[in-house]
């Protein structure tokens, strides 16, 4: 077969979707797409199902108030009705299916902006200890011992901590060190010559503030000239909330 590697608009495939869920008699199902919006996210990992196909994931944007609706078996059924209706020729499998909070677009307030030149780590540190929700880290090489240990005494502290870092030696030891007390996922390289890196460099607070900019969360870069930019701004968290869903489930 001749695949397109190409997937369908996301507002007909959605659509489609509750047709066909309603159809299949699950009005439940149908009720909670409603108030969904989705992204499909492709990766570069073959799957095993025919020759030359790749896995894909949907990601459903849900509110807050709704996530609690979602019971277990809801992403399974809704994977199977999903891959019922994706085009045979597209060139894709769907790998998972995951519901994550939508957030609120409605904010008109100006985003405050810090940019930080020395003693960055020190104005990490100063933010991840007033995160109260979430933490989701995705930073190329991440070394730091004490940040680490904040992050565990987050984590413990019920908060939804994730980190997704560049699968090399480099992070080996910590990643190591830390894998049973963290979620932590390494991003495997890839390319043609499978020597691209996940190189961003950026932290979501509570989907609400952003740390990014040049400065690895590594030893080496507290002795670098390094700049990060702290901006509290919902509308830029969720550009950057999104990318990290897709990282997080592509290193998956």
């Amino acid at each position: 077969m001749d695949y397109t590697y190409e997937l369908p608009s996301e507002d007909d495939f959605l659509r489609t979707l509750k047709e066909y869920i309603d159809h299949k008699n699950h009005p439940e199902i149908v009720e909670i797409l409603k108030q969904c919006n989705m992204q499909f996210s492709t990766t570069s990992t073959f799957t095993n199902k025919a020759w030359d196909t790749y896995w894909c994931s949907i990601i459903f944007y849900i509110p807050v108030s709704s996530l609690s609706k979602i019971s277990d078996d809801i992403p399974s059924t809704i994977k199977k009705y999903c891959s019922d209706i994706l085009p045979q020729n597209c060139g894709y499998f769907i790998e998972q299916v995951n519901f994550a909070p939508q957030l609120n677009k409605n904010s008109t307030e100006e985003p405050e902006l810090e940019v930080v030149f020395e003693q960055q780590k020190q104005k990490i540190i100063h933010e991840l200890t007033q995160a109260r929700f979430i933490i989701w880290v995705a930073v190329a090489w991440f070394t730091l011992d004490d940040i680490y240990e904040l992050l565990v005494q987050k984590s413990e502290a019920g908060l939804d901590v994730r980190i997704v870092i560049s699968k090399d030696e480099i992070n080996k030891s910590a990643s190591e060190k830390y894998s049973t007390k963290l979620n932590i996922k390494g991003y495997p390289k890839f390319g043609a010559y499978n020597d691209n890196f996940m190189h961003n460099k950026f932290c979501v607070i509570d989907l609400k503030k952003v740390i990014h900019g040049s400065y690895n969360w590594s030893k080496r870069a507290e002795y670098n000239k390094e700049t990060i930019e702290i901006i509290d701004d919902r509308k830029t968290a969720e550009r950057f909330s999104e990318e990290f869903k897709k990282l997080y489930i592509e290193a998956n």
